[in-house]
């Protein structure tokens, strides 16, 4: 009679043989796993990874600099993107495009990382965000919301940059929520139930703040009085879904084991330096 040959914990699933007994085992298990849905352990991802939490706090620096400078603008009530009108207009115009360029090497970093998992929609997705961020610097917007003084709610007229500037922001107003949700499928799949539900709660609340912002600009009655607050809800929804971004990109170079966070604070803090020492024109 054959005897069946025994059965090494971990092959079942097609992983290398776990040697030891009780939490050795669990332990080693455990890191089998993550190795073989994550890669991080080239120079270049890590520092691919870096450039997302840089271009969150990239972007969130400059407009909350430019908004605070800006004559007769009030960040409660206009958009971020019309601190690309005017002449001083260059500094977020250019926010736009080295944050969106930042965001496409972020997402060359995750399809790097992410890899093993053979996840390919998620860092497609986070590249359109940095592409529909260059379109929208590209591409300056139209007067809306009393911004510049005098300005009607709803543009009366519509010019071809205006339009294409609204199209640009789809990737990040509706494709960034529909990432998270994929983002929140893979850490579900992975195991890791506090990223899937914070995943899915940040593209949910994003969804939820814009929506109801751009009911008050379209002057829905029952929400017409929010149209004041357009400024402040477009910034929430922007802040929750920059903070994702960083924070999946810390999770992600915190998964390497690295000395990653230091070079995150390194570089950070010479981006912040960059943008609060720039010559201002004002």
């Amino acid at each position: 009679m054959i005897e069946a040959a025994p059965v090494i914990k971990g092959q079942l699933f097609g992983l290398s043989p776990i040697e030891g007994s009780g939490e050795v085992a669990v332990s080693n298990l455990e890191s089998d796993i993550r190795n073989r849905v994550l890669d991080t352990s080239d120079v270049a991802t890590k520092a691919l990874l870096v450039c997302g939490a840089v271009a969150a706090l990239l972007f969130t620096v400059a407009w909350l600099g430019e908004g605070a400078a800006r004559a007769n603008y009030d960040p409660l009530q206009h958009p971020i993107s019309s601190l690309s009108i005017g002449s001083h207009g260059w500094m977020q115009v250019a926010s736009f495009i080295i944050t969106g360029l930042l965001i496409l090497a972020f997402s060359i970093g995750l399809r790097r990382a992410l890899r093993p998992s053979g996840s390919v929609w998620g860092p497609l997705l986070v590249g359109l965000v940095g592409v529909g961020l260059i379109g929208a610097g590209t591409f300056v917007t139209d007067p809306l919301n009393g911004y510049p003084p005098g300005t009607p709610r709803i543009p009366t007229e519509r010019t071809t940059h205006g339009i294409l500037h609204d199209l640009f922001g789809i990737p990040f107003f509706l494709g960034l929520p529909i990432t998270c949700f994929v983002f929140a499928r893979l850490f579900a799949r992975l195991g890791e139930r506090r990223w899937a539900a914070y995943s899915a709660c940040s593209g949910f609340a994003m969804f939820a703040v814009f929506f109801l912002a751009r009911l008050g600009m379209r002057q829905v009655s029952a929400f017409a009085d929010i149209a004041g607050l357009f400024g402040l809800l477009q910034r929430i929804t922007v802040i929750i879904g920059f903070s994702w971004i960083a924070l999946l990109a810390v999770h992600l170079l915190k998964a390497s084991g690295s000395g990653a966070p230091l070079l995150i604070g390194a570089v950070a803090i010479g981006t912040v330096s960059s943008v609060l020492y720039a010559p201002c024109p004002y």
